[in-house]
C-alpha cells in the first residue's frame, strides 16, 4: 500500500517524481549495500525514542504538518511539540 502523497492526481499509479525524492537508500544496482543495517538502526533508534521519551503538542498550538521534500522529507520545524522522559532515571549510589 502506498501512501496517498505519492500517488498521481488520479490516485490511480505512483508518481515517480514525488516518489524518488525520498529514496534513502537507492534503486537498483547502485542500491546501498548496508540497507538492511541501516533500516535495523534506524528502527531500533526511533523505538528507543518512544520508549523513553513522551512526545505531545502543547494544548491549543496549531501545527503546520506540509511536507517538505529534499535528501530526506521532512516537516516545517514546529516549535509545539513538547518532549518528557517517561521514567526516573536511577541514580547510582
Amino acid at each position: 500500500m502506498v501512501p496517498e502523497r505519492f500517488l498521481t492526481p488520479t490516485g490511480t499509479e505512483v508518481s515517480r517524481t514525488e516518489s524518488e525524492k525520498v529514496l534513502s537508500f537507492g534503486l537498483g544496482k547502485r542500491r546501498c549495500l548496508g540497507e538492511v543495517i541501516g533500516r535495523w538502526e534506524i528502527f531500533l533508534f526511533l523505538t528507543t525514542l518512544l520508549q523513553q521519551l513522551h512526545f505531545s503538542l502543547r494544548p491549543g498550538e496549531p501545527v503546520d504538518i506540509t511536507p517538505q521534500y529534499g535528501l530526506t522529507m521532512k516537516y516545517k520545524k514546529c516549535e509545539a511539540f513538547q518532549i518528557q522522559q517517561r521514567f526516573a532515571m536511577k541514580s547510582s549510589p
